[in-house]
């Protein structure tokens, strides 16, 4: 066995060597079990001993011992890594160490022990490694990071130009930032681009910024701002399309057309300048008939009015308008209210002009059919209704010569027809002017009475009662009182039905010449008295 084994720490190792003839290596002095190779671990610091033995004819020999030593690795070198800006000049990278060797990956490779100097050429985040050597061993590898930034580019608000001989500054803080100072210096006579140098110790990038410098002043240009309508919104820009900033007087107006000055504000070499705003009168009502009245059932109609760019709507506020009028059917009674507006100028009238559709139905009932006598009169009413009619405005009866009144819904008819059947028509007129009609069947009932001034009680069955109706259709009632030539009654009945056969107590009454008199009362109420001789002849 030769002499001690020497390895690093983490550093690869080789099986154990020994002269003789079937070797067996163990890791303890006695017992276990014998292998024929075996490689030391390293990767723990330290002196470990190692057994081996040869077999020969004899036996297996007494165990030998060989220490393996493992030296302890060093540790990691420091180094720290750096921040540059795109396209500054870079350092040679640097570490605290021994025997220092440089990688471009964690592991592998092979170092190199002149440091490397990092690339700023691109933007990002580049990773080196280093390692020391100490006694021989190596340590593990040490990360370096090195970050390139993107340089910033200051930003500033452009300054405004001015007049020869005027005044501006250059200001020295960017927006972003970024400080540092301008080249050449402010130059108020001429137009000069200057040029922003960061200051050191910033990764930034220079920028220019070119100030106009102007022999006359500048004078604002703007878009006409459109016309409103009267009470409309008016907006005045405060910078004018080529940049020049101001305000603008006398204050807003939406009531009337106004002519307006702009004036510059201060250091900018620029000219006042004025812009009139037209303002449009209010639009006026669309001329319209209303109400319109109409009867049901007369023909549709479509609405107008006298304006230009009619608009119509169902309702006063809300709803988008129609230009086409609507039509309006009489098939409902009822009112409706239409509304219409005008647009001049583009502006639009308001507030909507209102047009009323009446639609009126008005009804009569004559009533009827009523039995009439000859010559008789009968009150008759006709009772008025309707829809959206409004006050009744003219009644008519016909034939008027036998209706009195013939304008009132109650009158009284006189029909002049002795029998048959009459119409009477009633016709009512609403305030509308629309227009109902109604008939009244009257039925001319014949006379039914007949009063006889003498008969026969003999018993020959011809004229044997006093007569003095042919038939009680046209009675309710009948009472006969009969007297003699001295005054004296003979016979009297409530309620006669031609059943007197001249007698008084039960006994004929004596032939000759009687007296009478009958009260009628017809069916529709109406008394008649008739007074009368009657002669008995037997």
């Amino acid at each position: 066995v030769g002499a001690a084994v020497t390895y690093c720490q983490g550093s690869p190792a080789q099986p154990l060597s020994a002269n003789g003839a079937s070797l067996l290596w163990y890791t303890s002095a006695t017992g276990g079990t014998g292998v024929s190779s075996l490689t030391p671990s390293t990767a723990n610091a330290g002196t470990f001993t190692y057994y081996v033995t040869q077999t020969l004819t004899c036996g297996e020999s007494p165990r030998v011992p060989i220490d393996v030593i493992i030296t302890p690795a060093p540790l990691s070198p420091l180094a720290n890594g750096a921040t540059y800006c795109q396209g500054a000049t870079a350092s040679i990278l640097t570490a605290t160490g021994t025997g220092l060797l440089w990688y471009t990956n964690a592991t592998g490779g092979t170092g190199d022990a002149n440091a490397p100097t990092p690339s700023t050429v691109n933007p990002g985040l580049t990773t080196y490694y280093v390692s020391q050597t100490v006694s021989g061993c190596e340590s593990p590898r040490t990360s370096v990071q090195i970050n390139v930034n993107t340089p910033t580019t200051p930003s500033f608000n452009q300054v405004a130009g001015i007049c020869v001989g005027g005044s501006f500054t250059l200001p020295t803080n960017s927006n972003n930032g970024i400080t540092g100072s301008w080249s050449p210096a402010v130059n108020n006579q001429v137009t000069t681009t200057y040029t922003f140098t960061p200051a050191t110790g910033q990764c930034a990038a220079p920028t220019t910024m070119t100030v106009n410098v102007n022999s006359t002043p500048t004078v604002p240009s703007f878009t006409q701002v459109a016309s409103v309508c009267k009470g409309g919104t008016i907006n005045l820009p405060t910078t004018s399309n080529n940049g020049i900033n101001g305000s603008w007087s006398p204050a807003i107006n939406n009531q009337a057309t106004t002519t307006y000055t702009f004036t510059p504000s201060a250091g900018q070499c620029a000219a006042p300048t004025t812009m009139t705003v037209n303002v449009y009168p209010s639009t006026v009502a669309p001329v319209v008939t209303s109400p319109i009245n109409k009867c049901y059932g007369d023909p549709s109609f479509v609405l107008s009015a006298t304006g230009t760019g009619l608009l119509w709507y169902s309702a006063a506020s809300g709803g988008s308008g129609s230009s086409v009028a609507p039509s309006v059917t009489t098939s409902t009674p009822g009112n409706t209210t239409y509304y219409v507006t005008q647009t001049v100028n583009g502006c639009e009238s308001s507030p909507r002009t209102p047009i009323a559709v009446s639609i009126s139905q008005p009804r009569v009932d004559a009533g009827g059919p009523i039995n009439v006598y000859p010559g008789s009169s009968t009150p008759v009413t006709a009772i008025y209704s309707g829809n959206n009619n409004g006050p009744l405005a003219t009644v008519l009866w016909t034939p008027s010569s036998e209706c009195n009144p013939n304008n009132q819904l109650s009158t009284v008819i006189t029909p002049s027809a002795l029998n048959g059947t009459v119409l009477y028509q009633v016709t009512v007129t609403d305030n509308s002017g629309c227009s109902a009609t109604d008939d009244l069947t009257v039925n001319i009932i014949s006379q039914c009475i007949d009063v006889r001034n003498a008969f026969s009680p003999n018993g020959d069955g011809i004229n044997e009662n006093w007569v003095v109706y042919d038939n009680n259709s046209c009675l309710k009632n009948v009472t006969v009182t009969v007297f003699n030539r001295y005054g004296n009654k003979v016979y009297e009945n409530v309620d006669y039905t031609n059943n007197w056969n001249g007698t008084y107590k039960g006994k004929p009454i004596p032939d000759g010449t009687y007296y009478a008199v009958i009260d009628f009362t017809l069916v529709n109420g109406k008394k008649i008295t008739t007074r009368t001789d009657v002669t008995v002849i037997r």
